[in-house]
This record gives structure tokens, C-alpha cells and sequence, in this order.
């Protein structure tokens, strides 16, 4: 996740960018953890 972020901070390229987007649905599920484990100790 942060590969992907790191490559596309500061450039646009539509391939790697089509790339990244298909990738997402693997991000998810590390997002929603660090959601709930940030609402759980934060709340």
C-alpha cells in the first residue's frame, strides 16, 4: 500500500494509476483494521 502511494505522490502515469485503482480492494481491508483499532483506543 505505501509502494503504491509512494509511486504515484508525485507523478501521473494512467497505466500505473489503472494499476494502483485495481489494487484497492486489497488496501481495504488493512484501511477498515486501522479504522477500528484507531476508534477503539481513541474513543
Amino acid at each position: 500500500m505505501l509502494e503504491d502511494r509512494n509511486r504515484t505522490a508525485h507523478t501521473y502515469d494512467e497505466t500505473l494509476a489503472k494499476d494502483v485503482y485495481r489494487r484497492l480492494s486489497t488496501h481495504l481491508p488493512l484501511l477498515q483494521a486501522l479504522d477500528l483499532t484507531l476508534r477503539s483506543t481513541h474513543a
